[in-house]
């Protein structure tokens, strides 16, 4: 993770959060943060080379669900393909325990508007 996207969950964390949503509580911001390697390893676990992934405009948010409150990671990432080339940066959705992406299906672009 370079500088930038440091800074842009570090000023999530902070409370600047976009989308209209509300900014988190201090302590659940830091639990929030603490859990973003773990968040970037559920981006990366099924690409061809993860560690050529290259992440950028990386926030986190507050996201209140049915079943309870999640602090999701929303962003785009660009890694390597089979031929060794950059693919391309893709939007992704991430927590510590799952991640989402638009090649998951139709839902994605619906669960991007409502959860970035």
């Amino acid at each position: 993770m370079d500088w930038r996207n440091i800074g842009a969950v570090m000023a999530a964390a902070l409370g600047i959060v976009g989308c209209g949503l509300m900014p988190a509580r201090h302590t659940e911001a830091d639990k929030a943060f603490n859990q973003a390697p773990a968040a970037r390893d559920q981006v990366t676990r099924n690409l061809k080379d993860p560690d050529s992934a290259k992440f950028r405009d990386v926030a986190m948010f507050k996201w209140t669900a049915p079943n309870g409150t999640a602090y999701p990671f929303c962003g785009e990432f660009n890694s390597k393909n089979s031929y060794g080339g950059y693919a391309g940066f893709e939007r992704f959705i991430a927590t510590p325990a799952m991640s989402l992406t638009r090649a998951d299906g139709p839902g994605f672009d619906d669960m991007w508007n409502r959860v970035c």
